[in-house]
């Protein structure tokens, strides 16, 4: 019985201290230097309804989750500004329901993005990029519609994280 309780006490303390020292969690270890980003108001040349404020708030929240760069609101203080234009939004039907085949079913929506990046210079890092995203949604049943917010919003989640991409990945 003593045995047992010693093995428990040295198995829990082994355990809490491997897991104390192992456990170093770094945001991103590659990241050599802090920079900053300044990203303008996204412009929207395209039909879709509100998809530059869904694609701003969505490329914010990706690039604060990667953490490759840090975000700023003063132009002044970026080391880094980022220009976006969305143009083309496309929305085609992409399925229909075999019992009426004039409803839709389902729809497909694409969107193209230009985008830019410039140093705190004004040099042209990123000129006019073209960054292409499709989403589809479909209708649950007969009597619903998919709603045009929802493809807008998953198409704007898509383009963000290529644009994070892009941008973490490019070379400089």
């Amino acid at each position: 019985m003593e045995k047992n309780k010693f093995l428990l006490v040295f198995g829990l303390l082994a355990f809490t201290i491997s897991l104390l020292l192992g456990c170093r969690y770094q945001n991103n270890p590659y990241k050599l230097s802090s920079q900053t980003l300044y990203i303008e108001n996204v412009r929207n040349n395209s039909l879709a309804p509100q998809l530059s404020s869904f694609l701003n708030t969505n490329l914010r929240k990706e690039i604060i989750k990667r953490g490759y760069y840090d975000l700023v609101q003063n132009k002044d203080s970026a080391d880094l500004l980022l220009f976006l234009t969305v143009d083309d939004y496309i929305k085609n039907t992409e399925s229909y329901s075999p019992q009426d085949t004039l409803l839709a079913t389902g729809f497909s929506s694409s969107i193209n993005v230009y985008l830019s990046l410039k140093d705190k210079k004004g040099d042209t890092l990123i000129d006019n990029k073209l960054i292409k995203e499709t989403s589809s949604s479909l209708r649950v049943n007969v009597s619903t519609s998919p709603s045009s917010r929802e493809s807008i919003h998953y198409l704007s989640i898509g383009m963000a994280r290529k644009i994070s991409n892009t941008l973490e990945n490019y070379n400089w």
